[in-house]
């Protein structure tokens, strides 16, 4: 059985138009809010020395949504096995594995909350830096704030 609309429709067809977009627009929100919730949990886990680390994190608002730290040794902390002082290695994986265990109920709590509030990827509230480097202010020694000199 196929359902389909009349061509002489052109209201009905108009909204459905907008609900596909809106509904694109609150997945594409609910996913960027579900990132921020990965850097949060990631910000616990995440081995600290002079704190640059942990400082560079940043949730892009871009399709597809991007969460990262901007350090070019992020990677290699993240790998290797080596003693941290605080926090640990894989302060990235275990967060998200644990995101994945918990299914898509969190996911589609933020998909409904978008959708009720209208929003979209560019006015979806944040709690990290939107791009790279965006917390990294430096002092005048060119270091990161706060970092060990």
């Amino acid at each position: 059985m196929r359902l389909g609309l009349k061509h002489d429709d052109a209201d009905a067809k108009e909204k459905l138009k907008a609900a596909k977009k809106r509904g694109k627009d609150a997945m594409r929100a609910a996913t960027f809010l579900r990132a921020q919730d990965l850097m949060d949990a990631a910000l616990k886990l995440v081995p600290v020395r002079t704190g640059a680390l942990r400082d560079s994190r940043y949730v892009k608002r871009s399709w597809p949504v991007k969460a990262a730290f901007a350090m070019r040794y992020a990677s290699p902390v993240h790998e290797r096995h080596v003693e941290h002082g605080a926090g640990q290695r894989k302060f990235l994986e275990i967060p998200l594995l644990r995101m994945t265990g918990e299914g898509v109920s969190s996911l589609a709590r933020y998909f409904q909350t978008a959708w009720d509030n209208q929003w979209t990827l560019r006015n979806a509230p944040h709690r990290h830096p939107l791009r790279p480097g965006a917390a990294m202010r430096k002092g005048r020694s060119g270091r990161p704030r706060g970092a060990a000199k």
